[in-house]
């Protein structure tokens, strides 16, 4: 008996012995996982010691909990340390939520490398080692690619230090604010990039790709064609849309702004010309640009044809739009009577409010008050009104308005009156008001 206690006990600490061993295995295991690269981390592990005061803390946060980037096993996220060209490419494979290519015994970070390939977010022959410190330049390059920046305008060069290589892929993730430079304006392009600046890009890239995105899904196409007619209240025709309908002077305006009469309406030739708000509506209309038109009917003053151009359908129909163009429809604009300024006329039939020029805020920080597109837009749709006149009244327009955005005098009241050939231009900015340019035709 006592042999086979003997025996038992000896058993006993064999099994006590291997699930040591087993349980050892298990936390070297669960360190080792958990301390390799970016690639495998704390899950949603936000509160990390090293990040609590850190500029990047929101960018961190964010992306950890959509499990786009990753910590340590130890607490830390290491903000400060250079992210690879592997850690990066991990980064926006996650931030595309891109399903991971795989083949045969690829292990980390190979299945990353083959999907950025396979989504032409990187060309094979790229990068000889995936292993070293990613440099801006590198970054712009894979982001643009991520984003797809080929319909995206460049920003103006504010860089001193800009290679040629990769001069238009960073201007134009400046222009989509995703990147920016230094106080002392150069870009530093082979400067690396730590992981605290890396979240940041990436965040800003998700913003800048859902806003493109948006913008894209935008039919510029459905829009111009304005010769798509319906006839109106035709039961046979009812399930035909287009944004635009006119038959002969009925125009029913309805481009995701306010409904003009249900019935349509009949346009006065006297102040307004169907042609000419056409012509202007197809001018004014590109892609990534908004063009709202919208008719408001008033039973106290005048009816008003809108015609406003912006960023987006939120920003033109919410007063954040670039410019706009108000035709008086049904009778002028009475502007001497209403404003108390003897010397202006009262046959005002178009109000012209340039209202930011600036393609961001950016640009208004670095003295660009104006953008030259939006500026090539607004000549345009000038040309089409006024003619031969158009640049001159374009110029005298966005010298009164940088004025007004520089903050010169705007406290005071601004009165003038000005011809261009048979046009007169009467301009008037209310004291802390934006200016207005009021048209009337000489007799």
């Amino acid at each position: 008996m006592t042999e086979i206690f003997g025996h038992l006990a000896q058993k006993g600490e064999v099994m006590r012995k291997n699930l040591m061993r087993l349980f050892a295995f298990v936390i070297l295991f669960v360190s080792f996982v958990f301390t390799q690269n970016d690639d495998v981390y704390a899950k949603n592990m936000v509160d990390f010691v090293d990040v609590e005061n850190h500029w990047a803390k929101e960018s961190i946060e964010e992306l950890v909990n959509r499990n786009i980037i990753s910590g340590y096993g130890d607490g830390t996220f290491r903000p400060e340390n250079n992210v690879t060209v592997a850690e990066f490419l991990k980064m926006i494979v996650e931030a595309g939520e891109y399903p991971l290519v795989r083949s045969g015994d690829s292990v980390w970070p190979d299945f990353y490398i083959e999907t950025a390939v396979s989504k032409k977010i990187i060309l094979r022959d790229d990068f000889e080692n995936y292993d070293r410190a990613i440099t801006r330049y590198e970054i712009a390059n894979v982001v643009s690619k991520f984003v797809d920046t080929s319909d995206v305008r460049e920003n103006k060069n504010i860089f001193k230090d800009l290679d040629n290589e990769y001069k238009s892929e960073v201007l134009k993730l400046v222009k989509l604010k995703i990147i920016n430079g230094y106080e002392d304006k150069t870009y530093r392009g082979k400067n690396n990039v730590t992981r605290a600046e890396a979240a940041t890009i990436i965040c800003k890239t998700l913003n800048a790709r859902d806003e493109l995105i948006s913008e894209r899904d935008y039919d510029v196409a459905k829009r111009i064609d304005l010769t798509n007619y319906r006839v109106l209240n035709d039961p046979n025709k009812s399930s035909i849309k287009t944004y635009y309908e006119i038959k002969g002077n009925d125009l029913l305006i309805y481009d995701h702004g306010r409904y003009a009469k249900l019935d349509g309406y009949e346009v006065n030739d006297k102040n307004v010309e169907v042609k000419k708000v056409i012509k202007i509506i197809k001018t004014l209309v590109s892609e990534n640009r908004y063009v709202a038109v919208v008719y408001v009917p008033s039973k106290y003053t005048i009816n008003q044809l809108r015609i406003l151009y912006g960023k987006s359908e939120i920003n033109t129909l919410s007063n954040e739009y670039d410019f706009s163009f108000t035709y008086y429809e049904d009778k002028p604009y009475e502007l001497s009577r209403i404003s108390g300024v003897e010397e202006f006329s009262d046959e005002c039939y178009l109000k012209i409010d340039v209202l930011k020029m600036w393609d961001d805020f950016y640009d208004y920080q670095s003295g660009i008050y104006v953008d030259e597109y939006k500026k090539e837009k607004l000549a345009e749709a000038l040309e089409v009104e006024f003619g031969g006149y158009a640049n001159l009244i374009c110029e005298y327009i966005l010298e009164k308005n940088i004025k007004f955005v520089t903050n010169v005098e705007r406290d005071i009241k601004h009165v003038e009156q000005k011809k261009f050939g048979n046009y007169i231009i009467n301009f008037y900015q209310p004291e802390g008001s934006v200016p207005q340019f009021y048209v009337a035709k000489q007799k």
